[in-house]
């Protein structure tokens, strides 16, 4: 059970970056979301219903009958892997207090721990994503400037 169709997404770019493979969304509506492996003969399949009450989406069918060789899918390029998925991937080394990661040092990174060759333009918007996760969105932050700068003049009186 998932609470919303973007965290059932995100499970399911997830999964198919660990095993490997690629898939294609066959159908996607309000209610249904229906995905299956791009080659239609190796019979992987994941169906998901909305549940009548709530948001929440529930796995009906999940056939994991994937027998392509993973061999074949060492050098793919994960076209429809989300920016989120590969963001998380990098989030917790944004904390840390070192120079920030560039765009070119995910691509490598990727590359190197996971096998899988992506652009430098597919790594510049899970990079965004992992500074989201981590500092919390850039907007919100100017929200909050006039609060914290209130009460800097409010605790500095004396200057």
């Amino acid at each position: 059970m998932f609470k919303d169709k973007p965290t059932l997404k995100r499970a399911v770019w997830s999964y198919e970056f660990a095993k490997r493979f690629e898939y294609k969304v066959s159908r996607s509506s309000n209610t249904l979301f229906t995905t299956e492996c791009t080659q239609k003969s190796y019979g992987w399949v994941l169906q998901a219903w909305k549940s009548n009450m709530g948001t929440y989406w529930h796995v009906k069918w999940f056939i994991n009958e994937h027998t392509c060789d993973r061999n074949d899918n060492y050098n793919i390029e994960f076209k429809r892997v989300s920016a989120c998925v590969i963001g998380d991937l990098f989030a917790s080394k944004f904390g840390d207090p070192e120079p920030c990661i560039r765009p070119k040092d995910m691509v490598s990174g990727i590359r190197e721990q996971h096998g899988i060759h992506h652009s430098y333009n597919k790594a510049y918007w899970p990079k965004e994503h992992a500074l989201n996760q981590v500092f919390s969105d850039s907007w919100e932050s100017f929200q909050r400037l006039p609060g914290y700068i209130y009460i800097l003049e409010q605790s500095n009186l004396e200057l």
